[in-house]
């Protein structure tokens, strides 16, 4: 690691020889799976504190513990492979068998199993990301325009004049950010010249279906604002197609991350208002349901639940 050796000498505290090794032996590579990473890997003085963090390390524990299991099961499966080979049985055949549970329980495992699928292909995820160069003479005022659609610093109102993010019922999520390094002057320290990099607006999101069907219907829905975030980037004049504009500056994330595969907006907001009505059954019917389970387990308390809520709906 590099640094202005001026604010801050050099001291040499200890010098390190690492003997060649070889890495990738058996043996060494069996020693490399059972090894493990988390911040309590350190002397008790160092250790994370807080609920938080003891929370971390409970999953932690719990994640080797299953990446441990998943090993054992996959070396079963191959000793279940190999020996059925030996025994003349076509395990290839085997392996190419769909997915299914054995038990009582299979009807409505295989049912979630379709459900899922059908989900999953119909409503895929999608995500899009414009990158643009902004004229250095607009950022400040695109700085002005971006901040005028919120009602909190970093959260748009989901019914701003300029994009109306609300409208769009399959968008997960949208934001416009301004891409201004502010390190720059830290070439200074190291006696090199400072890069001109351009400061750019990239403007990405997440959607249930195709990122050019949003695209296109933000596009029918907001045009005149697009256009005056847009006007402010090199290269977009007043009668640039908008959508082709875009398109043209689209870039491919080198990553993405998605929290549920399958998971829509729709389900997402069922999934809130269900809460909703469910936490105000209870506050409603609270003596009730002290009278009906004065004791009741988490488990007891969900499966009244049900019978509350029709109760609340039939006293409306």
């Amino acid at each position: 690691m590099l640094w202005p050796e001026r604010l801050s000498p050099r001291v040499s505290v200890a010098t390190l020889r690492l003997p060649r090794q070889t890495f990738n032996s058996p043996a060494q590579m069996e020693f490399a799976k059972r090894l493990s990473y988390n911040p309590w890997h350190c002397i008790p003085e160092h250790r994370p504190l807080g609920n938080q963090s003891r929370a971390r390390r409970r999953m932690y524990l719990r994640a080797v513990e299953a990446a441990a299991h998943d090993e054992q099961r996959a070396a079963l499966r191959a000793e279940r492979a190999t020996r059925s080979s030996s025994n003349g049985r076509d395990a290839a055949s085997r392996r190419r068998q769909p997915l299914a549970w054995r038990g009582p329980f299979r009807p409505a495992f295989d049912a979630t199993l379709r459900s899922r699928h059908i989900r999953i292909a119909h409503d895929p995820a999608s995500h899009f990301t414009v990158v643009a160069p902004i004229i250095a003479e607009r950022v400040n005022a695109l700085r002005a325009l971006l901040s005028s659609m919120n009602d909190r610093p970093g959260m748009a109102r989901r019914d701003n004049p300029i994009v109306p993010f609300g409208a769009l019922e399959n968008l997960h999520y949208a934001r416009f950010v301004i891409l201004d390094d502010q390190t720059l002057r830290d070439f200074e320290e190291y006696g090199a010249p400072i890069p001109d990099f351009a400061v750019l607006l990239a403007f990405l999101g997440d959607c249930d279906g195709p990122a050019d069907d949003l695209l296109a219907d933000m596009v029918r829905l907001a045009a005149p604002g697009l256009r005056q975030i847009f006007s402010c980037c090199q290269g977009f004049t007043p009668d640039s197609d908008l959508l082709a504009w875009m398109n043209a500056h689209s870039r491919a994330p080198a990553a993405n991350y998605v929290n549920w595969v399958g998971r829509t907006v729709r389900q997402i907001r069922e999934e809130a208002a269900l809460r909703d009505e469910l936490v105000e059954c209870v506050k409603d019917r609270q003596e009730e349901f002290g009278r009906d389970e004065p004791q009741a387990s988490p488990c007891q308390a969900h499966r009244a639940l049900p019978a509350l809520a029709e109760r609340r709906d039939d006293s409306r």
